[in-house]
């Protein structure tokens, strides 16, 4: 887990589920600022169905807080961007 990535995260102005995902995206994440949980394992950790998820992913993508790669059928890798947080 990077500390750096996790108080980053706190930062952006989001709606409850998207600040929630980047949160647990955050606390996943390596020092290089990649993870790559599934959608069920975010989902159960989140609390919210796969379809909030999934809207989350998007409006973290379109505000240039993560980049998402295809890695498996199942899953993706997520690169967080944090450093210079935008505003949404």
């Amino acid at each position: 887990m990077s500390l750096l990535l996790a108080s980053l995260a706190w930062k952006p102005d989001l709606k409850p589920s998207a600040k929630l995902v980047l949160l647990f995206l955050a606390g996943r994440a390596g020092d290089d600022g990649c993870c790559s949980p599934t959608i069920e394992v975010i989902t159960k950790a989140v609390g919210v169905s796969s379809a909030t998820i999934y809207t989350a992913l998007d409006t973290l993508e379109k505000a240039g807080l993560i980049e998402r790669q295809l890695r498996r059928a199942d899953s993706n890798v997520y690169r967080l961007h944090l450093t210079e947080v935008p505003r949404v």
